[in-house]
């Protein structure tokens, strides 16, 4: 396992790097150090303070009492901010290594984050319960996973394309909820030409709109969010001319395709509609519905 590292162009490293680096302590562990107590010990020497000893509570659910774990980290994207907390949705590649026999799923996890004297600490785990179910390999091959053969054409061809990098957690979602078709045929549309990588669709999303009342267009089922195309992350492509950007482009399908709710690091207008772009937007892509 190798510390993940943000790019160049990535905004609000601080806040980002220090949801990683609690990530990354306590989600990887060899043989003997199994178990939530070693997980506690590990904590310790990180410096787990008040403010996240409950965020290592939530992790107990993908915490092994049997397999050596190792954890990367896929992208931490950036959930919700304020000037004391924010949130970030991390996809992980977690491998479980029992014996000879190894498992690795790609999860996404809610991780909220709290200011505590300038420093910023995990406060909270979102839906780990949950995440623990979902931790089943999807992504190796979608086609065998209960629940396939009801999908319509759109689902199946966003789970099983080449060119869609998804979650095990996202094609759970898409196994077993009720997620709107466009944001799919989107991204099918968009991936004849180019390679996209999904962090998340509900599951390890807030259930609100960050600091807000309103329930999040991720929670209904109704959005998808894209970090990286064609191996280059949204944070980097933001900072790169709207031209020949696929960033811009992916963005104004959307909307010609008749979605509604659009954001990134962009505000476009056409003749289909307008995005809206703001701090939390600068390193993703969303694409969403809004319920009629």
């Amino acid at each position: 396992m190798s510390s993940f590292e943000l790019v160049d162009a990535e905004k609000h490293r601080k806040i980002k790097q220090s949801g990683v680096s609690f990530l990354e302590a306590i989600l990887n562990y060899k043989d003997g150090d199994q178990g939530f107590d070693s997980a506690q010990q590990r904590a310790k020497r990180q410096g787990v303070s008040a403010y996240d000893v409950q965020a290592l509570e939530d992790l107990k659910p993908l915490i092994s009492s049997s397999d050596a774990t190792s954890t990367s980290i896929v992208y931490p994207q950036l959930g919700g901010l304020t000037e004391n907390e924010g949130a970030l949705i991390v996809v992980l590649e977690v491998t479980r290594q029992s014996g000879t026999k190894l498992r690795t799923s790609t999860l996404t996890l809610d991780v909220r984050m709290k200011l505590f004297d300038g420093i910023w600490k995990v406060s909270r785990i979102k839906g780990t319960d949950n995440l623990a179910e979902t931790e089943t390999g999807h992504s190796a091959s979608p086609g065998a996973s209960p629940g396939y053969e009801t999908l319509s054409q759109d689902e199946r061809d966003f789970v099983s394309a080449q060119d869609i990098d998804l979650p095990d957690s996202a094609i759970s979602d898409i196994l077993t909820g009720d997620i709107q078709p466009l944001p799919l045929k989107i991204s099918n549309e968009f991936a004849k030409n180019y390679k996209i990588s999904v962090a998340v669709l509900r599951t390890g999303h807030p259930r609100n709109v960050f600091a807000t009342e309103r329930v999040s267009n991720h929670t209904r089922g109704r959005a998808i969010d894209v970090w990286e195309i064609d191996g280059v992350a949204i944070a980097e492509l933001a900072t790169r001319p709207k031209e020949n950007n696929p960033a811009y482009e992916l963005m104004s399908l959307a909307l010609e395709m008749g979605a509604d709710e659009v954001g990134g690091p962009w505000r476009i207008a056409t003749q289909f509609g307008a995005t809206f772009s703001n701090e939390v937007h600068q390193d993703h892509i969303h694409i969403g519905v809004e319920p009629k």
